[in-house]
């Protein structure tokens, strides 16, 4: 299966996997937006450290093969929890789907 997110920038989607590397913005404690490569997803560990970060913009996500099957929306007005490590951006996963935050 190909998981993917979408992803909103001004007016325009983009749909990224863990392949395309394209640019995702986080939140930053000053307000400003970091973008760095989406680096796919990865399993919450709670015996792991992270370096979390509140991932912004991202409208829906999917686990089915190329993408386009069935998309999960995400709340307008959520942030998604990812982390930052190896120089990219994951989202943290569980198991009934993705941790989100209200804003």
């Amino acid at each position: 299966m190909m998981k993917s997110i979408r992803y909103r920038q001004n007016y325009k989607y983009h749909v990224y996997t863990r392949n395309d590397r394209g640019l995702i913005p986080a939140l930053l404690r000053d307000g400003e937006y970091a973008f760095k490569p989406f680096g796919g997803f990865l399993p919450f560990e709670d015996s792991e450290e992270y370096q979390f970060v509140k991932l912004v913009s991202l409208t829906a996500y999917t686990v089915e093969k190329e993408g386009v099957e069935v998309w999960e929306d995400i709340r307008p007005g959520y942030y998604v929890l990812g982390c930052y490590r190896f120089g990219a951006y994951f989202i943290l996963e569980r198991n009934d789907g993705l941790f989100t935050l209200e804003k």
